[in-house]
């Protein structure tokens, strides 16, 4: 994601929205479940910027992006995404493995604490499956986090955060 190339990142559970528009324009991010508008985010970039941030509102509201919520951008027609469920997995047994679901045949990104991201691409079915987690960051211990970025062909993604038990 990245460039002037409209995309949007949410993570279940906060109301926290980041993304890119075209350079120097005004974008607003919709969050919407069913035919009900949850919140918004309204952002005019200087002439200089692509990059955006920011909280969802809905009056002095903050709502929290849940899954089956549909996230829009201005700038691409219909939905960038469709929220998917929290569910993540994750083990420390037998060098470290993480299960979850991304978007079909999207890329996704791994990271344990503050490693070097490990980029993969989603099977077809959604299904993701990562064994070795211990390679990127050391031996998985208790109280690690594992992050797991989804993307979708149109731009948008989301965030997932799992602690090792």
């Amino acid at each position: 994601m990245g460039g002037s190339t409209p995309a949007v990142v949410v993570m279940i559970g906060s109301p926290k929205v980041e993304g890119y528009a075209r350079l120097g324009s005004r974008v607003v991010v919709t969050l919407a479940s069913g035919t009900t508008t949850r919140g918004t985010l309204r952002r005019t970039l200087p002439g200089y910027e692509v990059f955006f941030q920011g909280d969802l509102r809905r009056n002095a509201d903050r709502p929290k992006v849940s899954a089956g919520d549909r996230v829009s951008h201005s700038q691409r027609a219909g939905a960038m995404l469709t929220v998917l469920p929290k569910a993540i997995s994750v083990s420390s047994a037998n060098n470290g493995s993480l299960s979850t679901t991304c978007f079909p045949g999207g890329p996704f990104v791994v990271i344990v604490n503050d490693s070097e991201p490990a980029w993969f691409t989603t099977a077809s079915s959604g299904n993701v499956e990562v064994s070795s987690l211990d390679a990127l960051d050391g031996e998985l211990t208790s109280g690690d986090r594992v992050h797991v970025g989804c993307e979708n062909k149109k731009g948008g993604g989301q965030v997932r955060v799992a602690v090792v038990p």
